[in-house]
């Protein structure tokens, strides 16, 4: 499938043709040069075929008889309803139309910090009781790596400069890495690689989101544990 691996824009539809075998940094990358983007993976190296999330307003497929074809809301309607989510084994997708957003300049990036747990987690409580602006999000990862207990946030304004005080809390945290600014959409997916990564979780760790918040010590004393189950 990675011969299916072209990007046209259509301006006047708003729309981009997106072939199957891209990853989606291949498609905001030419997708930049026009101000525009699609709905797609936050991270590098996600593929377009496995994780298209919506916006979708045509699909190019091969059917089982070998006919290639095309399914829109008014050509093959039936077809393009199943293909967004009905079954599969319909035919093999060969591209994806999408809808096309104007995309201008973001803040936003990482931030990664040794210990703080309690400042992290008041913080985050604190975004999501009370930060309503949509165009404003948080990711807090609280992770048990190489050994140690490290917090991750990742913060993202849809904008060159979010509004006084949305990210302050977090941005005053001591930490040990800190790559936050005004940067391309296409700039900040590239500051997050995951091509390759994978994880065999063996044990699902489940635990109570409220109760970690309100104890996040708690969490970090079990994670080393959950580590020396899972090499079990």
């Amino acid at each position: 499938m990675s011969r299916f691996n072209g990007v046209t824009y259509n301006a006047d539809a708003q729309t981009a043709s997106i072939g199957t075998g891209l990853v989606w940094d291949d498609v905001y990358a030419a997708l930049e040069p026009y101000g525009v983007s699609v709905v797609g993976g936050r991270v590098t190296g996600v593929g377009v075929a496995g994780f298209t999330l919506g916006g979708v307003t045509a699909f190019e497929l091969v059917l089982p008889n070998g006919t290639v074809t095309t399914a829109t809301d008014t050509m093959n309607p039936d077809l393009f309803f199943a293909l967004k989510g009905g079954f599969n084994n319909f035919g093999i997708v060969t591209q994806f139309t999408l809808q096309t957003y104007t995309q201008g300049l973001v803040w936003g990036g990482l931030i990664i910090t040794l210990g703080e747990f309690d400042a992290l987690a008041a913080a985050t409580a604190n975004f999501y009781a009370n930060v309503t602006d949509p165009k404003a999000a948080i990711i807090t990862s609280f992770n048990y790596d190489l050994g140690a207990s490290v917090v991750e946030v990742s913060m993202f304004y849809d904008g060159p400069t979010p509004p006084d005080g949305i990210f302050d809390e977090f941005l005053a945290i001591p930490a040990i890495t800190q790559d936050i600014s005004t940067r391309s959409y296409y700039s900040l997916i590239l500051r997050a690689p995951s091509n390759g990564l994978r994880s065999v979780n063996p044990l699902f760790k489940v635990v109570m989101i409220l109760y970690c918040i309100h104890n996040p010590g708690d969490t970090f004393t079990l994670f080393p544990s959950w580590s020396s189950l899972r090499r079990m």
